[in-house]
C-alpha cells in the first residue's frame, strides 16, 4: 500500500502482530515492531512510500520441509514395493 507521511513517524496496521510479518518500504527491508500489544506498526521517514508486508510464519517453512520429505519417503516406499526387483529385470536384458 502507498503512504504519504509529512512527517516521520510510525505506520500503524490493524493486523495481529507476529514474529513472521515482514515489511519492505521503497524495496528496503524494515522491522516490524508490536504497536499496542495486539496491532502491528512500521517506523517510516516524511515522504511518499510503498509499504509491502508479507506474512511467513516459520511454521510455513517447516511444513514445506516435512510435506517434501514425506512425498519422498511415498515413492521410495511405492518404487520398493511394487519395483522390488527392477534392477535385476534391466540387468537380464543385456
Amino acid at each position: 500500500f502507498d503512504v504519504s507521511a509529512p512527517e516521520g513517524g510510525w505506520v500503524m496496521v490493524s493486523e495481529s502482530f507476529d514474529r513472521g510479518w515482514s515489511a519492505q518500504i521503497d524495496g528496503q527491508k524494515e522491522t516490524v515492531f508490536p504497536a499496542f500489544t495486539v496491532f502491528m506498526a512500521v517506523p517510516i521517514a516524511a515522504g511518499d512510500h510503498q509499504v509491502v508486508l508479507t506474512y511467513r510464519p516459520f511454521g510455513f517453512y517447516f511444513g514445506g520441509l516435512f510435506s517434501i520429505l514425506g512425498l519422498l519417503y511415498l515413492m521410495i516406499t511405492a518404487i520398493r514395493r511394487y519395483a522390488p526387483d527392477w534392477r535385476h529385470k534391466s540387468s537380464n536384458k543385456m
